[in-house]
């Protein structure tokens, strides 16, 4: 048997503060996380750092050709970047 609401009698009428409180907290964190974006020109530098610290261990791997077919046995460390 299916039961279908046609009115009710509300006699109190509050104001929603928790749902009020929910979504100002949401709009204040859309807007902290917003600002805390770093820009285009910061990406783009962030971008052209890592690939010129990417060429520099690139640079490091590359063996010294002084004719030998072996490569450097030299310990390599990256850089915290990569």
């Amino acid at each position: 048997m299916i039961f279908l609401p046609i009115g009710h009698d509300q006699t109190i009428r509050r104001f929603p503060w928790l749902t009020v409180a929910i979504m100002a907290i949401c709009v204040l964190l859309q807007f902290a996380r917003l600002a805390s974006t770093p820009s285009a020109a910061e990406l783009s530098g962030a971008e052209s750092s890592r690939d010129s610290a990417a060429a520099m261990v690139l640079e490091r791997l590359r063996a010294p050709d002084d004719g030998d077919d072996e490569p450097a046995t030299a310990p390599i460390a990256l850089p915290p970047e990569l």
